[in-house]
């Protein structure tokens, strides 16, 4: 059985007109786009070769982003009341198994280390293995962030696309057959990828079989409609797969292609397949698979494709924010005057008692070419200290923003980064320069 071959119709529903209508074709407006080689900002050529046998690819720049990226979405489950699992990679099956018919959905896409062992695909032959057999609370929400594994081709070297090692967020609702926290998950899930995906180029592809779709239009309408955001539904005529109905939140990615995201499902057949009851009603609960924003790496992509995208439209320089920049301000000394060498020190120092991430180029090299390379780096604050500045007890600031370079004091410029990134983690910056202070003790005022 296949979606493709057994879908029955297709409806649009538009959060404008709020209105379900016949489906005859949808398009969201496709941005333009040269695609650059953006990855070299995370890993080098070296290890683009390394890609296909599963190699990490992940350089510090990459793993800054990673943790920034999991802390963020961590703190928003938190707030949801999920609770933190992990489960191992590796995992046994045999043919009596229940978990057969639920692997056989990825098997092109799983790794086989032999007959009976696989490695973890997505999370749900692990977790319901885990909860087999077992009464749970009427309602029982996990997260799952961990290492993911794939089969793919030796020509396949999209690197943080579709890498053959990744991160997943993945998550779980066990439910007493309640809708409601469908529609919970799916605008927690929109929230959190709104923080990465402009919600004007977002919509919903749904997937749904033809029972279940006319039987709880009224509740996926509301869903919808909570949602605001634009949906193709696709109703087949038979339930081909353990999901009721599945909600893929779809994007432009940077090279005008659509891709998806996050996911949503609800599953009322891996609750009995497994045995996994209710305390409460005995009855077998329904699963919600979600994940909050797809594969980590994922994003991490989309991320600097879509800032180069926008810098070609608006004419402006490719920026990111704050908060995921692992470099926020680099200060650059204009000469090798010991006095203005203590300066930057001072100012540096300032800016780390402030958890303001930065470094001092203090690198034998021309001027200018410290600032190339610290536009290279997407770096948004270049502050330059000469004699002028020392003088005066103030800064120069190029701001890669607005392209501008200000006169500015320590004082407004730190205001200006915290508040930036006053809603998302601070990630702390982990440098020789900051590690050296650490350990000596020495006092940052």
């Amino acid at each position: 059985m296949s979606k493709k071959t057994d879908l029955e119709y297709k409806e649009y529903y538009s959060y404008v007109a709020d209105t379900v209508t016949k489906y005859s074709s949808f398009e969201i407006p496709k941005a333009k786009s040269s695609f650059q080689n953006i990855i070299q900002i995370l890993i080098s050529k070296k290890y683009i070769s390394l890609t296909k046998d599963g190699f990490s690819n992940l350089l510090p720049n990459g793993i800054f982003l990673r943790n920034a990226i999991l802390e963020f979405v961590g703190l928003e489950m938190q707030k949801n009341d999920y609770l933190e699992y992990r489960f191992t990679s590796l995992f046994s099956v045999d043919r009596h198994d229940p978990k057969v018919k639920l692997i056989n959905k990825f098997t092109n896409d799983m790794y086989k280390v032999n007959d009976k062992y696989f490695l973890k695909y997505a999370s749900d032959p692990v977790i319901f293995d885990y909860f087999k057999n077992k009464k749970l609370n009427n309602k029982i929400k996990i997260y799952s962030p961990d290492y993911y594994y794939r089969v793919s081709t030796n020509s396949e070297l999209k690197h943080l696309i579709n890498p053959r090692e990744f991160i997943m967020t993945d998550f779980h609702v066990f439910s007493d057959n309640k809708f409601s926290e469908y529609i919970n998950a799916s605008i927690m899930n929109k929230k959190i990828l709104n923080s990465f995906v402009d919600n004007k180029e977002l919509y919903l592809n749904i997937d749904t079989n033809k029972i279940f779709y006319e039987s709880n239009k009224d509740k996926i309408t509301k869903m919808l409609k909570a949602l605001k955001l634009n949906a193709i539904i696709n109703v087949t005529s038979i339930k081909t797969h353990y999901y009721s109905i599945q909600n893929q939140y779809i994007t432009n990615y940077y090279y005008g292609n659509k891709t998806q995201f996050a996911n949503l499902q609800y599953d009322e057949v891996n609750g009995e397949r497994f045995n996994i009851k209710s305390t409460k009603s005995g009855n077998f609960l329904t699963i919600i698979h979600g994940t909050p924003i797809g594969r980590v790496e994922k994003i991490f992509a989309y991320i600097y494709g879509k800032a180069i995208e926008l810098s070609e439209i608006n004419k402006t320089k490719p920026v990111i924010p704050n908060w995921l920049s692992p470099i926020i301000c680099t200060l650059i000394p204009i000469s090798k005057d010991k006095k203005i060498i203590r300066y930057c020190d001072k100012l540096s120092k300032i800016l780390i008692k402030n958890k303001i991430r930065n470094n001092i180029d203090q690198r034998d090299l021309p001027f200018r070419t410290k600032i190339k390379d610290a536009e290279q780096q997407w770096i948004p604050y270049i502050i330059m200290l000469g004699d002028h500045e020392l003088n005066n007890k103030n800064i120069s600031v190029r701001d890669r923003l607005d392209n501008s370079t200000k006169i500015n004091n320590l004082t407004k410029l730190i205001k200006i980064i915290t508040k930036s990134i006053k809603n998302y983690p601070n990630m702390p910056q982990s440098t020789k320069r900051i590690e050296e202070y650490i350990k000596k003790g020495l006092s940052f005022e």
